[in-house]
């Protein structure tokens, strides 16, 4: 009797994955239901081995051994159901195949970690019983021991009486390997259908393009939108002769074909290119210009070409790298000599050297083949039917081996190759609408891309969608072609599923095996499998690479081909895979370190080796998980004794070594588990280190100020237990939350710490340290006025007074309220339901209620909310008409003064354009509302209220009349004074405004007008800038701020200026204050004060530095330093700080306001402001707008600076390098 771990049975119960669905069966299932057999249960009796007997102990091996076999989880549950209380044992698949005495091993893990059945509600994917009475008719597979024999049944509803058959040719496998030989070969009769191998002569791709430079060469061959440029075949046959004619000329060679990097971007240079080597029989060297410094140096000096062929902008780089003569591909001049022969038959076999992953620590590099590519381009023209009238895109890298997939095949079969510009690429939309513009007939996209399309229903002409890189995970109904591609650099296009065609499996297949290709699942000896086995896959055929240039890495992934005679070596391609009867393969991830992340293979070893390579790190460990939002990394590092900060030194070390696909989303330290061969114990990790880190570090507080500094913490950075080597802004916190901490801990708690010495090292043990040595303050209690008093007028406050007197003719740019006007597109808007939310809305929010009267005195009245929307039909009008309409409502809300004397100082108007679309225009007066009010409070509040009509919104006890009366309070403290000081001292050191040129004075009563710039930064750039930033220890409002104050200083009188950044102000006074809405402005005054010697980093941080300087001591507001400053500088009537940049980065908001609708257009406008630049986040993605005043800053010079802020943005995104830099190309 074995002994019952209970012990385990909570455990295990809580790590089972409901959401996990497949079962063993699946391989075997038939998707036409009409196939499947109306019988309760098929059996049968399994041949057993001559002289062996089942008995209840090897049908329980033979069942785990069957199990590991058609397992797709790693992980095989086996029932046991005896006459005694039912039990299962849990079985890593990995470590039974590792084992040499499988008997043993199963024998020991029944002593240890056999769990009772009770309450156990997940099926068993195998059960095993010697009582045939108490196995479950619902149970889909059973093995029953009887007498010696073993009898297999299986639910008839799971399965045909064909795949039944094949199932108990399995199972007699699985026996053989318990009872007789663990390296059995499996019947003939079990294995999958493989092509027979028919040699091929294929065309080459020069060959296939003189053909059409011969019969057609007017044809178009390349339409480059990037560049403008438009060839015909036989201007691209032209073209790629001058290049010819560049090589012979400049570079000396011994060898009879030379060897020629290509460092381009996508282009039509870069196929001319590609041509023009292999029409004199050499090499093509790809590289991929993503790929950092240190990798692509390592690349070229493997490949070692004879030159490199580059052009343009990144020529510059590609000279810094290496010694190798570089050719500029605009220099070359083509003279006309007709070459003789038009091209060179030539015996090379290396048509191109592609960069892959490899696990030496460098990217090795793959020998791609003429005949792989040859065939590879064929079968691609067969597949996908191209011909001369096929247009093709051209979107993957130009980096890879890809290039004989996409775009090689098009201008092989006549067509037209087409290149979109980069911006194109960067938005799902734009693309969408350049397919159907250029005509798109055929493409091939990454499996992301395609997804992405297919979410934002794309439509279009394509007759042909190839995908590749990453599963695909959506099965797509689509009017064109669908098909799968599954290859390698090191194997080509190894085959094709058409996923138009009906369902066979769960997701999709990567399909049968193109010609001339054969692939095979192997067990861990290399032995082929029965079909619909798990195993690793490996690939034969003509299309395989010829190997690495390292012959050592060539032998860890390429040996002699046991298999076939299709090719001299086969591949193993490290992918888990089965194959069916007729040889349809399914992938089912990476059998070793390989993974993809968003189409990139990455080596999990290269990331560890590279890590490994900081003295401070003693074991390192990768680990892959998935999420909703896919595939992301994980790196584990265990600290040599004494070592310090070694978490950011690697973070450093990886974002200049790897690809930015290999970079891990976080990274841990902890004691790594070795398993008994002392290597790290991968599946250990997975299991227990999150738990086991928490235990051995986490940290309890033990005083009343460690408990709220230990609250706080959590509060802000949403972790779940903090550790004294806990790093804020690595756990979840930016510099927004590390001010609102420090906020409450000050007006919570009376703890006062300033960011400045909390940034310098933000980790919980630091932040103890400070809470130390801060003198504690006593701030003023914070209660709420009365019923009485909150009717009562009340002050504005210094900002909201500002904007109240700055709206005089007297001041220059006066005459001007302050208001912010947005627009969004809403489908099937329901009017009444909107017109409820409003009023709810109103009725919420006091300040909504607000009025101001002519001595400066707010006041918060009894409305009639309804008036607050109002609804316009012009569905029925001409389109030409509902566009005036649209632009006269805009101009008018968007420029009008609302009027504060009279309710309201708001206002929604909703117009009605089309059965099913309406606008929703909203205008609001800025005293009333700061911007987050607007983006933070008002429009989620509305969301909420709208979409769900009985939500139950948490409720306010604050109203901004508490706020400004705690305030007048606040002005009587020792802080405030002490702030006070500060800026009395700092005013008269404080350098000007940026002064900028402007036009002449506007003249006064003239009509005040403003106008906007906006852009964006894509997502994937905006989170890899803000790493950056993070690095540095610079904010992401502080990169933002940073970008501004250099394309400020090109412009600028002078290059040491003051920058008015305007930050919502709320106090931590209570608990709700976030949800309040009102104007709790305060400008903070930020000096920009740098030298010409000092790197864009150093500038950086010394202006991060200075944001928390006026943030430390900002209870003296804003406002009330440029009061002191204009009484010292007697400025009179004109404005001091014109120039302002309004950041609502990091704000932590319920909804983003896309949930409302698309926007379509928004302006803001206030007094005295010459140049307001608004940044926020919406969807991760950088949002960027600048409101100008017409007639102030000359107009040339706005729009110089705008492109000027979008391309030093764009260049921190992509050239890290450029923060080490001390002159700026704006």
């Amino acid at each position: 009797m074995y002994t019952i771990n209970k012990q385990k049975l909570a455990k295990k119960m809580m790590n089972v994955d409901s959401s996990i669905n497949r079962t063993i069966l699946d391989a075997f299932k038939s998707y036409n239901t009409s196939g499947l057999t109306k019988i309760e249960r098929l059996e049968e009796e399994i041949n057993l081995p001559e002289g062996l007997t089942a008995s209840l102990d090897n049908t329980i091996v033979t069942a785990a051994i069957l199990g590991s076999l058609l397992s797709t989880k790693g992980r095989v549950n086996v029932g046991i159901n005896t006459d005694e209380s039912p039990t299962y044992i849990e079985i890593d698949t990995t470590k039974l195949h590792d084992t040499n005495d499988v008997h043993a091993f199963i024998y020991n893990l029944r002593h240890t970690g056999e769990i009772p059945r009770l309450n156990v509600m997940f099926p068993m994917d195998i059960e095993v019983s010697n009582i045939k009475s108490i196995l479950s008719e619902e149970s889909s597979i059973w093995l029953l021991a009887q007498n010696g024999r073993c009898t297999l049944s299986v639910k008839g509803d799971c399965i045909d009486s064909n795949m039944f058959a094949h199932l108990c040719k399995i199972t007699t496998f699985a026996f053989e390997k318990a009872l007789k030989d663990k390296k059995v070969i499996p019947a003939v009769d079990s294995l999958p259908t493989h092509s027979k191998y028919i040699p091929d002569q294929h065309k080459s791709m020069i060959e296939h393009i003189y053909d059409h430079k011969q019969k057609k060469p007017l044809s178009m061959a390349i339409l480059d939108d990037a560049s403008g440029k438009n060839l015909t075949y036989d201007e691209l046959w032209n073209e790629s002769e001058s290049v010819i004619q560049q090589v012979r000329e400049q570079i000396n060679t011994q060898r009879p074909y030379p060897k020629i990097a290509i460092f381009i971007e996508r282009s039509w240079k870069h196929l001319v290119s590609v041509i023009a080597i292999q029409r004199m029989g050499g090499t093509c060297v790809l590289i991929d210009l993503t790929n950092p410094d240190d990798r692509i140096r390592d690349l070229l000096n493997e490949s070692s070409p004879e030159a490199i062929i580059s052009v343009g902008k990144v020529i510059d780089r590609a000279r810094s790298l290496t010694t190798y003569p570089v050719l500029d591909f605009d220099n070359r001049i083509f003279r006309h000599t007709q070459l003789n022969p038009e091209w060179i038959k030539t015996d090379n076999d290396v048509c191109f050297i592609a960069g892959t992953s490899g696990t030496t620590g460098r990217p090795k590099a793959a020998c791609l083949s003429y005949r792989g590519m040859a065939a590879t381009i064929d079968t691609i023209i067969d597949t996908a039917k191209l011909g001369k009238n096929s247009r093709g895109s051209w979107l993957s890298s130009p980096g890879y081996g890809m290039i004989e997939v996409d775009p090689l095949p098009v201008l092989c079969a006549g067509g037209t190759v087409c290149i979109p510009s980069s911006d194109i690429l960067k938005d799902i939309q734009m693309l969408s609408h350049w397919f159907t513009k250029i005509n798109i007939t055929h493409t091939l996209v990454m499996t992301s891309i395609a997804e992405a399309l297919w979410a934002n229903g794309f439509h279009s002409g394509l007759h042909t969608m190839l995908i590749a890189g990453e599963r695909c995970k959506q099965w797509p109904t689509t009017e064109y072609r669908v098909l799968n591609v599954y290859g390698s650099a090191e194997a080509a296009v190894v085959s094709i599923e058409d996923l138009s065609g009906s369902r066979r499996t769960l997701l999709p297949t990567v399909g049968r095996a193109v010609p001339g290709v054969n692939m095979y699942v192997v067990d861990d000896d290399g032995r082929e499998l029965p079909a619909c086995c798990i195993g690793e896959l490996i690939i034969t055929g003509e299309t395989l690479s010829m190997g690495y240039i390292d012959y050592k890495e060539t032998q860890k992934s390429f040996r002699p081909n046991e298999l076939d005679t299709t090719s001299k070596l086969q591949y193993i391609s490290g992918d888990r895979a089965r194959m069916s009867l007729d040889g349809t393969v399914e992938i089912f991830g990476r059998s070793n370190a390989l993974v993809k992340i968003r189409g990139h293979r990455v080596d999990l070893a290269e990331i560890e080796i590279t890590a490994l390579k900081i003295s401070g790190v003693a074991k390192a460990a990768a680990l892959c998980f998935n999420d909703n939002a896919g595939e992301i990394l994980e790196l584990f590092i265990e600290p040599a004794p004494n070592a310090e900060n070694v978490k950011n030194e690697v973070r450093q070390y990886l974002s200049k070594k790897l690809h930015p696909a290999a970079q891990p989303s976080q990274i841990r330290t902890t004691k790594l588990p070795l398993g008994n061969n002392g290597k790290v114990d991968y599946a250990a990790l997975r299991s227990c280190l999150v738990e086991r880190e928490r235990v051995q570090t986490a940290f309890y507080p033990s005083t009343k100020n460690e408990t709220a500094l230990c609250e706080c913490w959590l509060a802000w950075t949403r972790c779940d237990e903090v550790t004294l080597k806990s790093n804020f802004f690595q756990e979840g916190g930016d510099s927004l939350r590390a001010m609102r901490m420090l906020g409450d801990l000050t007006y919570k708690y009376g703890i006062n710490i300033e960011m400045s010495p909390f940034l310098e090292n933000p980790e919980f043990s630091n932040l103890l340290h400070l809470s130390t040595i801060s003198q504690t303050i006593d701030m003023p209690e914070f209660e709420n006025l009365s019923v009485d008093q909150q009717s009562e007028p009340f002050n504005l406050t210094e900002y909201q007074q500002a904007l109240w007197i700055g709206r005089g003719s007297d001041f220059t740019y006066g005459d001007i309220s302050c208001q912010g006007y947005f627009e969004w597109e809403v489908e099937d808007l329901d009017k009444n339901r909107f017109a409820r939310a409003v009023v709810k809305l109103v009725e919420r929010h006091p300040m909504l209620k607000a009025t101001i009267d002519d001595t400066g005195c707010q006041r918060i009245g009894t409305v009639d909310a309804s008036r607050a929307v109002e609804f316009i039909d012009i569905s029925d009008f001409p389109p030409n008409e509902i566009e005036n309409e649209i632009n006269k409502m805009r101009l008018r809300m968007a420029n009008d003064e609302i009027g504060i004397a009279e309710w309201p100082l708001f206002r929604f108007v909703v117009s009605r354009i089309s059965p099913q679309i309406s606008r929703i225009h909203f205008s609001i007066d800025l005293l009333i509302a700061d911007a987050w009010s607007i983006f933070q409070v008002i429009i989620p509040d509305l969301i909420d209220l709208y979409s769900k009509e009985e939500t139950e919104l948490p409720r306010i006890r604050t109203t901004f009349q508490d706020y400004v009366a705690y305030r007048n309070k606040v002005k009587h403290s020792a802080q405030y004074h002490s702030h006070r000081e500060y800026w009395l001292k700092k005013i008269h050191e404080l350098p000007e405004a940026p002064k900028l040129p402007q036009l002449e004075q506007v003249e006064s009563g003239a009509l005040v007008r403003f106008e906007r710039y906006e852009g964006t930064l894509e997502k994937e750039k905006w989170e890899f800038l803000k790493s950056q930033g993070q690095e540095r220890r610079i904010s992401p409002s502080g990169v933002v701020a940073l970008v501004f104050c250099e394309v400020l200083r090109r412009w600028s009188e002078k290059d040491q200026f003051t920058l008015n950044l305007p930050i919502s102000d709320r106090m931590s006074i209570n608990d709700d204050i976030n949800l309040v809405v009102g104007d709790f402005t305060n400008p903070l005054l930020v000096p920009y004060e740098i030298t010409a010697d000092d790197t864009l980093q150093t500038r950086g941080q010394l202006l991060q530095e200075a944001i928390w300087q006026a943030l430390d001591h900002r209870l003296f507001t804003g406002v009330e330093v440029l009061r002191e400053l204009s009484r010292i500088r007697r400025t009179g009537p004109k404005p001091l700080m014109p120039i302002v940049l309004t950041s609502l980065l990091g704000h932590p908001g319920r909804h983003d306001v896309s949930l409302l609708g698309r926007e379509v257009f928004g302006m803001s406008q206030t007094p005295q402001v010459t140049l307001d630049v608004q940044v926020r986040e919406s969807e991760g993605t950088l949002h960027f707008k600048w409101d100008y005043i017409v007639g102030g800053i000359r107009p040339d010079v706005i729009e110089e600076m705008f492109g000027s802020f979008c391309d030093l943005l764009q260049q921190l995104a992509d050239e890290p390098k450029t923060w080490n830099r001390r002159l700026l190309d704006i």
